[in-house]
């Protein structure tokens, strides 16, 4: 029973200091966090891309988005997504040298979409997760969705998604990925 109270309190100390922030922060705290940041989103002929690999974009075809990926990566890796993902598959690496804040890339392909880019994944040391939150607000033109969760980032628009997150702990790289909403890949799909 002894054990048990420290637990407890211990649980409910640990709940109440990481509390989720509802509110968007102040213009003051915006202006703060985007001061040094670095931009996160871009778009190539009106396509989505994360900075720093602008050669890929979402919705790029197969044979093109692999010849970029072998800019960044003369050897690379591929997953395959299962029945779960919709037999997506991914292919990307590791950099064996940092290329700047850049440490990997990862590029998703969905066959729903005749095997086009559906997702791209990048790992940066360059950018904290408010300054990611922020920037995807400036990029899209509404934010659908947003939970605000300590350590992890998920935001919707009406076209994209993204989902972002620290690996290693609070001072690790952040972990960006950026796809289409199941609704924009279903018209897509149709087309």
């Amino acid at each position: 029973m002894k054990l048990i109270w420290p637990a407890v309190l211990l649980t409910t100390i640990l709940l109440t200091a990481c509390d989720n922030r509802v509110e968007p922060p102040s213009a003051e705290e915006r202006q703060a966090i985007l001061k040094d940041a670095p931009e996160v989103f871009a778009t190539r002929d009106d396509h989505a891309t994360l900075k720093g690999i602008e050669t890929l974009y979402l919705g790029q075809p197969k044979d093109d988005a692999l010849d970029a990926l072998a800019e960044f990566c003369p050897k690379t890796m591929e997953y395959k997504g299962g029945d779960f993902a919709q037999n997506a598959w991914f292919r990307g690496c590791v950099f064996r040298e940092p290329r700047g804040a850049l440490i990997s890339v990862r590029v998703g392909f969905w066959p729903k979409l005749d095997d086009q880019v559906a997702t791209l994944e990048v790992k940066r040391t360059d950018v904290k997760l408010e300054a990611v939150r922020e920037r995807f607000r400036d990029f899209v033109d509404e934010v659908t969705f947003d939970v605000p969760r300590a350590g992890i980032l998920e935001m919707r628009s009406e076209k994209y998604q993204i989902h972002a997150d620290i690996d290693e702990g609070a001072d690790g790289p952040t972990h960006i990925t950026m796809g289409y909403t199941q609704n924009w890949a279903e018209k897509l799909e149709k087309q």
